[in-house]
Parts: C-alpha cells; structure tokens; sequence
C-alpha cells in the first residue's frame, strides 16, 4: 500500500505540473477552437429552417478577430495610373508563389475609365512579398461584341499544375452588355507572365440556381478542384460551389451551396444585393475562410465566414469584418474584392476601394496570426 505522505507528495506535484501547462497534462497545447488566442470565443450560425438556437461550429473551427487589423503605412500597394490601360482604376489583387522562385504574381482588374462602367483589362503585377507590387503588363483583355465584351473581373488562379489546359489557368468572369448576361472563361499560361485566352471560352455551369455565373474563386482539396461563384452575376444572390477533378479544370459539376442568401437578422439582409466575391483559401489551422463583399449599413463592407471541409460553411451573422472608417480602413470609400494571405504568422487582407467617381485602388491591412 502507498504510503500517505508519498501520495501527498505526488498530489502535489501532478498539481503543480497541470497548473504550469493550463491543466493539460505532459505539457500538450490545447485543442485549437473558439478562444484560441487571435480567435473570438463562441463560433456558431443561425440557418433558415432550423431552430432559432445558433448551431455551433464544427471542432477545429473558429472565427477570427479581426480587431487588431491594421491599415498598411504604404497603401495603396496597387495604385492606379502607372500605364494606361489603368489609369481608371485597379482593383482586387488574387496572387499565387511561382513554384521556382518564390516571386508573387497577380492579377488585377484594371480600367481606362474614370467612372468604371466597365473593366477591360486584366493587368499583372509581380513582387517579393504582398504588399510591394511592380506592373508589368497587361495580360489579356475584353472582347469587342463577345461573350466578354465588358467587366472583366475576380482573376482566380488555379494551382500549379491542376488545370488540364496549361501549367496555369486564371478563371475570370465578365458580362456581355447586349444580352446582360454573365459567364466564366479561362487564361491559361506556362510561365506566369504570358496569357492567352482559351478558345472555347465560356465555360458551361448548370444546376445549382445559376443564372449568371460569375466572380470565382478556385481551391484544391485532395484530388478536386473546388469553384466559388455566385449565382448571378454582380447583382449577387448566394454562392455556390462547383468541382472539376485535378487534371481537368474545363469540366464543373454543381456540388451545391456554400453561402445562401442572409437570413432577415444578418448584418448583410439590405435588399441591395447578397453576397459576391468570394474568395476562400486553408489557413494554418488547417480550416477553411471565405471572405466576400455585401451591402451593409455603411456601403459595400467585408464579411466571413467558416469551414472544416470547403462544403458547409458557418457565417459570421453579427456584423461586417471591415468598415469604412475603421483602424482596418480609415477611408470613406465602398470597399470589396478581398482576399487573404498568411505568411508564418503575418496574416493580411489585400481588398479594393473605390468613390464611384475617379479613384480605385488595391490596399492591405495586416495583423498577427498566433
């Protein structure tokens, strides 16, 4: 039988050890969650047809707080009028890593037109880092009577290697005034720095409430590559999801909806238009964010939402992620197009802002990751 003063003692020290490592024995983290530090405490949804009681997130999941987010000193990082073919405004950057050196890229919406009732051009930049950004051409344009007469917009490129038509395919949407319809085409190139459009451009989407396909954003979980659109066009609706296998990238099966339209009691339910541009990536955490445009109380304004598997998100239903006039954006313009980008613990939103009237431009804000 164990002495009781040697059972005391071991007490004890079992005691002070849990006491040194939050109470998880052997020194483990503990598991990441809601109140995870950079993460807000409770993490759950409402969604239509179902009890008003908030279904909480799946494990592993959490909202981020954007709170410490921080407008760059340097913004913007993509100004407007450096060529011609942007002299009307740039806006939204999407940017992958070459696979050799380690070089961003990306694809900006660019505009001749100071009001910016259309967007012919697609224009690349490149830089060491996301926030230093060099033009470097213009990389393909509109089509004079064609399906992409006008509006070129939200360049979402492929990764390396995933799409069956060239090492890089940029999926991109745009609108044909005459019939006001809107679709999605492809640029394929084997360098990054030379585009050609694809010759049997538009691609075909059917089934998942689409009427005009637009605004993509493209990720690869496992073997498949997974599309996020919106359901009609600029005038926003929902977003939906569609996939194609790795290796093929032309062919898009309708898997089904990511973000229905608000509820009644959303930040975003103002009747102007529902969520558009969405773009989605896998964060360190090894969890999914989405990041799209709305119109909320103060104009276009940033919302979220989250997911385990890339298929059932869970919305961040209280408020907006970024305003105009905030420490995220002092500004007073209409803000949209984001997109997200983790580098170790740097963890940035690269967004558009534009008054309507002559100025646009790509910014970021920035704050710690833990």
């Amino acid at each position: 039988m164990m002495k009781p003063y040697l059972f005391i003692f071991l007490f004890l020290c079992t005691a002070a050890v849990a006491r040194i490592h939050g109470g998880i024995p052997n020194g483990s983290s503990p598991p990441f969650g809601p109140g995870s530090p950079g993460f807000l405490s409770t993490c759950s949804s409402k969604f239509a047809g179902a009890p008003s009681t908030p279904v909480n997130c799946p494990a592993g999941v959490a909202f981020r707080d954007f709170s410490p987010l921080t407008y760059a000193a340097g913004n913007p990082i993509v100004p407007q009028n450096t060529a011609s073919y942007n002299a009307g405004g740039v806006n939204l950057l999407f940017a992958v890593t070459t696979f050799s050196s380690g070089n961003y890229y990306g694809l900006a919406n660019c505009t001749t037109l100071a009001g910016r009732n259309n967007w012919q051009h697609q224009c690349l930049y490149d830089g060491p880092d996301v926030t230093h950004w060099t033009l470097l051409s213009d990389a393909y344009q509109s089509s004079s009577g064609q399906w992409d007469d006008n509006y070129l917009l939200h360049p979402a490129i492929a990764p390396s290697g995933t799409c069956s038509l060239a090492t890089w395919c940029a999926y991109y949407s745009a609108r044909n005034p005459a019939t006001t319809t809107w679709k999605i085409g492809v640029a394929t190139s084997s360098n990054l720095t030379s585009w050609t459009k694809y010759a049997s451009n538009p691609l075909t989407f059917s089934g998942c409430g689409v009427s005009n396909p637009g605004l993509p954003s493209i990720i690869q979980i496992g073997s498949t590559l997974y599309m996020y659109i919106v359901t009609n066009g600029n005038a926003g609706n929902s977003i939906v999801y569609f996939t194609s296998a790795v290796g093929d990238g032309v062919t898009w099966t309708c898997g089904g909806t990511a973000l229905p339209a608000p509820l009644s009691t959303d930040w975003d339910f103002t009747g102007l238009f529902a969520e558009i541009d969405p773009y989605v990536f896998k964060n360190s955490h090894s969890f999914y964010e989405m990041v799209y445009t709305a119109y909320g109380s103060f104009g276009q304004e940033l919302g979220y939402a989250v997911s385990a598997d890339g298929i059932n998100w869970w919305k961040y239903q209280a408020a907006p992620i970024i305003t105009n006039n905030s420490t995220a954006y002092p500004g007073t313009y209409d803000i949209g197009d984001a997109v997200f980008y983790q580098d170790g613990t740097n963890f940035s939103v690269v967004f558009g802002y534009d008054d309507g009237i002559g100025t646009a431009a790509s910014a970021i804000s920035q704050m710690t990751d833990h």
